[in-house]
């Protein structure tokens, strides 16, 4: 993991497909002609499927947030009197927020049924396996056997459909 002054190449490629993914937006927003030849040919009842999960995709970001409190960093770093947060939605996966975001872009990249967005909002979903793994090896670092326990039972990005055996 890098320093705090020299990003990660995961961090990287993250950030420059946010900057895509708005910049995407904002041409999508101005005039809907200039990104038109990457129109998606979509039903109507997919892109309003499309805004219902952004809709939960937003609360679900909002509850986690809500969640962590204090605790919240847009940096990775634990923070001060830190406590591992395994209640509301961390109760089942160990990122939701990585998700919450992931499922918010897609989903806007469907309700505009544009090729540019979807592409885009696939490209922020990219490096998040990773960012996960280096916030997991920091937690692991601060918490230890605790942390390790609360891998076992919970997924990564999903909520696991079954529980491993012991």
């Amino acid at each position: 993991m890098g320093s705090p002054s020299t990003p990660s190449s995961s961090t990287k490629i993250l950030i420059v497909a946010i900057l895509g993914y708005f910049a995407s937006i904002t041409l999508y927003l101005l005039d809907v002609q200039w990104v038109s030849w990457l129109r998606l040919a979509l039903p109507p009842w997919l892109r309003w499927l499309g805004a219902a999960v952004a809709a939960s995709s937003v609360v679900q970001v909002a509850w986690t947030h809500r969640t962590l409190g204090r605790q919240y960093s847009a940096e990775f770093a634990i923070q001060k009197e830190h406590v591992l947060v395994t209640t509301g939605p961390y109760a089942r996966t160990r990122h939701p927020m990585y998700t919450g975001f992931n499922v918010f872009s897609l989903s806007m990249a469907v309700i505009s049924s544009n090729l540019l967005l979807l592409l885009f909002a696939v490209l922020i979903a990219v490096p998040f396996p990773w960012l996960a793994r280096e916030e997991e090896r920091m937690l692991i670092e601060t918490f230890g056997d605790e942390y390790r326990e609360y891998m076992r039972r919970t997924g990564r990005f999903f909520p696991r459909m079954r529980q491993r055996s012991k």
